[in-house]
């Protein structure tokens, strides 16, 4: 592979690990460039010289939860480019874009070993770009929950995912939020903020809760620990110290299995539920 180029906004980055500055209203054009010895290709796989091969980028994101891949390109001796082009909306997260050379078409001639079914993969890499998780904002993503499997694809206002349980990883990069673009609250409240008054407490005090309750369940966790700035293990920690100060993880877990009418109450308090 010659170049991989990412373009987001004014940028223009070669092989890039991470796209600063992004967010969801910004769209992304991915290009990859590839010189081709076709002839040596089709030597070392056996394959006769009137077969047929095609490239195709295959893609996924993990903030959206969306996969897709580009229309194939016919390889010619040289040359060769295929590009995706997205909207903010589709991305999120770490973008992967997988590079495959497949096989189009095998000549009549090809060595009875050579691949002969139409979609053989004979060569491909993986490139993954981070778009999210460096830096303090919390990832959310508008989605659909029926078109992205999110819950089943059930009608659900929103949902917190944990992408990884690292405690030294980013903190922001190991949680996403995700809003259900096809619930009428979420999509009155992402057309008119100002309006939905009472549906950002809910979300707020839901992750709160959610965060408190993965602390819970996080067996290596100690909360007395120095975790690395912003990290998932700093996060859950903070999030349990918020909410039950002075009390250890084991009282909180106790709490939580014998008064968790209390145990619900005190993180309703102090997470300003309906305030």
């Amino acid at each position: 592979m010659d170049h991989f180029v990412v373009k987001s906004g004014y940028q223009e980055l070669l092989f890039p690990q991470y796209v600063p500055d992004w967010d969801d209203e910004t769209g992304i054009e991915v290009g990859a460039a590839f010189t081709i010895d076709l002839e040596r290709c089709l030597q070392e796989t056996g394959l006769s010289e009137n077969s047929k091969l095609s490239l195709h980028l295959l893609w996924h994101a993990t903030g959206s939860r969306l996969r897709g891949a580009s229309e194939p390109h016919t390889i010619v001796h040289g040359n060769n480019h295929a590009s995706l082009r997205f909207t903010g909306p589709e991305l999120g997260g770490t973008l992967t874009v997988r590079c495959v050379v497949t096989l189009a078409r095998a000549g009549q001639e090809s060595h009875e070993l050579a691949p002969s079914r139409p979609g053989s993969i004979l060569w491909s890499r993986d490139l993954s770009v981070r778009l999210e998780g460096q830096g303090s904002r919390f990832p959310v993503s508008h989605v659909g929950f029926s078109s992205s499997g999110i819950a089943s694809g059930l009608n659900g206002a929103w949902c917190l995912v944990f992408e990884n349980d690292d405690l030294v990883d980013s903190g922001v990069g190991s949680v996403r939020l995700y809003l259900n673009t096809e619930h009428p609250s979420v999509e009155r409240y992402l057309a008119e903020p100002q309006s939905g008054a009472d549906f950002g407490p809910f979300i707020r005090n839901d992750v709160n809760r959610q965060l408190v309750l993965r602390a819970l369940h996080q067996e290596e966790l100690d909360i007395d620990e120095e975790y690395p700035r912003e990290s998932l293990g700093e996060l859950l920690s903070l999030a349990v110290r918020r909410n039950f100060p002075g009390r250890s993880l084991d009282e909180v877990r106790a709490l939580s299995r014998e008064r968790p009418g209390e145990f619900e109450a005190e993180i309703q308090a102090r997470g300003g539920f309906l305030l």
